[in-house]
């Protein structure tokens, strides 16, 4: 009887683990990765929240699906933040919603750095898939993976 008790035990503490396992890769925590550049000395991190977004469904009216917030973080070679840099973010698939004054979306978008922080939104369109997106300033750059289901 003791031996049953302690296997249930194990088996539960498995299915207990398993099930941690896949809520952490659910898919919608944030998704992270960092850069240093040895030339200029910066360290770039950029994360992304959430990390997977749905597309616009067919019949639907919307032009853009769900989106995402870019976070880039610029530090100088004493770990200090950076104000003012000049952040280039990039995308292979999504777009970045035009902003005010402008005509279009975009794959590109140039932000300023506030307090060591540049934030922009990303949104899905039609196309499903896994977009890279890329925050470079200098010669520091770095990339994270976005879903787009």
């Amino acid at each position: 009887m003791t031996r049953m008790t302690s296997r249930t035990v194990l088996t539960a503490l498995a299915w207990i683990v398993i099930v941690l396992g896949l809520a952490a890769c659910s898919g919608r925590g944030p998704s992270s990765s960092n850069s240093v550049s040895s030339a200029s000395g910066f360290s770039l991190f950029l994360s992304v929240t959430p990390n997977s977004v749905p597309t616009v469904q067919p019949g639907n009216e919307a032009d853009k699906g769900g989106c995402a917030t870019l976070t880039a973080k610029l530090f100088d070679s004493q770990g200090r933040l950076v104000d003012g840099g000049l952040v280039l973010f990039n995308t292979t698939l999504g777009v970045f919603p035009k902003r005010p004054g402008e005509d279009e979306d975009s794959v590109a978008r140039f932000a300023f750095t506030a307090l060591g922080i540049a934030t922009e939104v990303i949104c899905a369109t039609t196309v499903k898939g896994t977009a890279i997106v890329t925050s470079t300033v200098e010669d520091a750059h770095t990339s994270v993976l976005l879903t787009m289901f």
